[in-house]
This record gives structure tokens, sequence and C-alpha cells, in this order.
């Protein structure tokens, strides 16, 4: 794999940490695309991706052994650590035939629930003992976000194993 993609690759991740961007796509026939406050922006200084172009930054992210599964299964996901600054979920597949990723940002501290300015009935879900709760939504609403911050505020005022 030549370097020149892991390069690409790297700063298409560091202008989408800059950014603000929630979701990096790559695909064939368009330029290398984020997702900023819920809105697509293509980054105009790119070229639209070619197929070489796509399979080279897909390929940049996986080891043999993971591109050889991909591309049995048509799909994959994983996580991605760049340099040690930002970590993705990812998740490979073939759109139209050629290799396309989604990558999604994981933010590298957990937001409280105030931060995330969510309702403080939340406190006391983390109070409860036993029960079931269901946290549903459109992808990219905050679904994560939102369990993340329950669990960490559980991790921080009980002892209990989880």
């Amino acid at each position: 794999m030549p370097t020149d993609f892991k390069i690409k690759l790297n700063e298409l991740l560091l202008t989408t940490a800059r950014q603000g961007a929630s979701d990096l796509h790559i695909a064939v026939g368009r330029k290398p695309t984020l997702r900023v406050d819920g809105k697509l922006l293509s980054l105009e200084q790119e070229q639209i991706l070619t197929p070489d172009a796509a399979s080279g930054l897909v390929s940049a992210m996986l080891t043999k052994e993971q591109l050889d599964y991909f591309i049995r299964n048509r799909q994959y996901d994983f996580s991605y650590t760049y340099q040690d600054k930002a970590r993705f979920r990812v998740n490979v597949y073939f759109q139209r035939g050629y290799m396309s990723a989604a990558l999604r940002l994981i933010p590298a501290q957990i937001r409280s629930i105030e931060e995330l300015q969510l309702p403080s009935i939340f406190h006391d879900f983390t109070k409860v003992e036993q029960g079931f709760f269901l946290v549903v939504g459109p992808a990219g609403q905050g679904k994560s976000t939102t369990l993340a911050a329950l669990l960490d505020e559980v991790n921080h005022s009980r002892t209990d194993h989880i």
C-alpha cells in the first residue's frame, strides 16, 4: 500500500477533527465529505475520489487480515486511532461495487448530562438499581453520547460493577 494514501488519510482525519465534524465520508465519484452540525460539506480543496483513491484510503486503515475479511464479507466495522490524537468508529462497505467508508469521530472526553443539556430527570436514571430503558433515535442524534454520559455518572457516583 503506497504511503501517500496513509498520508492523505491522516490529513483527512486531522481536518475532520479540526473542523469539529462528527463524520467523514469516503465514496467514489465524490470529494471527501464531512458532516458538521448535521450538514454534509464537501471538502472543496480535495479531488473527486477515483476508485483507486477510495480503495487506497480504505485500505490504509486496514491490516491485511481485516482487508481480507472486508473483501469476503463486503462490509466491516472497527475502530481506528489516528496517532493517539483521535479515535474513529469506522464502517467500510462497497457502494456501487467500490470501496467506501463512513468514519465517526469518537470524542476524547465524555460530556456530562449538563454539558449535553439533557433534562435533569436523566440524573434519576443513573440512580435506579434495576430495570430497563431504551435510548432510541436516528443515526447521529446522540444515542451513544447520551449513554456515555449516563454511564460516566454511574461510574463517578456508585461503586457498582457495570
